[in-house]
């Protein structure tokens, strides 16, 4: 969901099994979502319009969870995304894609 300024994330509310996600360079403005996706492995939120008080409550709700998230650079984490990701892999892979960093 990166680069695509959205406002709200409830269209993926009910994705529940959510293991990976990058909500990077939008326009969030809530983030009740993201507090509630528990299967967290990965979670990106680089300049993503949320306050560091709701990156600090996300942190602190998923506990399990990689998260990387900077107010300032846009590309802080770009490089974890990749590496070790397997997600990210499968998804290069199902598109017949070649995936960086293998």
């Amino acid at each position: 969901m990166m680069y695509n300024y959205v406002e709200g994330l409830s269209p993926i509310a009910g994705c529940t099994n959510l293991r990976f996600l990058n909500v990077s360079n939008n326009n969030l403005t809530g983030m009740d979502t993201l507090l509630n996706l528990k299967r967290l492995e990965r979670l990106w939120m680089n300049c993503s319009g949320l306050s560091n008080e709701q990156i600090a409550a996300v942190i602190a709700a998923q506990p399990g969870s990689m998260i990387k998230a900077s107010q300032t650079n846009p590309e802080y984490a770009m490089s974890l995304w990749y590496k070790g990701n397997e997600g990210y892999v499968t998804v290069q892979e199902l598109y017949g894609l070649r995936a960086k960093f293998q």
